[in-house]
């Protein structure tokens, strides 16, 4: 099932046989989290200064029905 944007509810989920059932109304409010965003780490006490910052990607997806996964990457530090 699809809302008004066309993007899928996971509110229901078709199972093997081709019935829908209902999810777990605390993880369709995970749908806004799925996605490709730009990171930005800076301040952080394990870095050489809190001048320092490092860029990089994250992509949110889900894994099977009831899990998301995060992958992400940093680059180089950089300094301002």
């Amino acid at each position: 099932m699809t809302d008004d944007s066309g993007r899928l509810n996971r509110s229901y989920v078709r199972n093997r046989l081709g019935s829908e059932t209902v999810k777990n109304e605390a993880l369709a409010k995970l749908d806004g989290l799925i996605g490709e965003w730009d990171l930005t780490m800076a301040d952080a006490w394990f870095m050489e200064s809190r001048d320092v910052k490092r860029n990089g990607e994250a992509t949110i997806e889900w894994l099977g029905e009831s899990f998301i996964r995060l992958r992400s990457t940093l680059g180089a530090a950089s300094s301002p």
